[in-house]
């Protein structure tokens, strides 16, 4: 606004308005991406967390929604997403390779090395 050639106050005055109507909304926007991500993309914990903090949100609000996007933790999540994986692979490629691409995507996808080792020793 301020290249547009708005001054510094109403600028100000602006985001604030948005601000009240809850245009402006850091923690809904985190929340709603999170849960977006999850259910949509498939995407783990820690890309999500990565793709908020690309997109300039506090720590705080990054921890709440990755929280409530995984209120029961990343195993079941997990697991969801490698039954997906396994069903387009259908077989291919030696019990050893089959595993190790799972784990390489699921861990593209952001979750912790240790959610996979559980899910694919399950």
């Amino acid at each position: 606004m301020e290249r547009a050639g708005y001054t510094a106050s109403e600028v100000a005055d602006t985001i604030a308005e948005l601000r009240r109507r809850r245009y402006v909304d850091d923690l809904s926007f985190a929340l709603a991406f999170a849960q977006g991500a999850r259910s949509h993309r498939h995407w783990g914990p820690v890309r999500i967390a990565h793709g908020l903090r690309r997109r300039g949100l506090s720590e705080l609000h990054i921890r709440r929604a990755v929280a409530e996007a995984f209120p029961e933790g990343e195993v079941e999540p997990a697991a969801e997403v490698l039954a997906r994986f396994r069903r387009s692979q259908r077989g291919r490629g030696t019990p050893l390779q089959r595993k190790a691409r799972a784990y390489r995507h699921l861990y593209a996808r952001g979750f912790s090395p240790e959610a996979i080792r559980r899910v694919l020793n399950e």
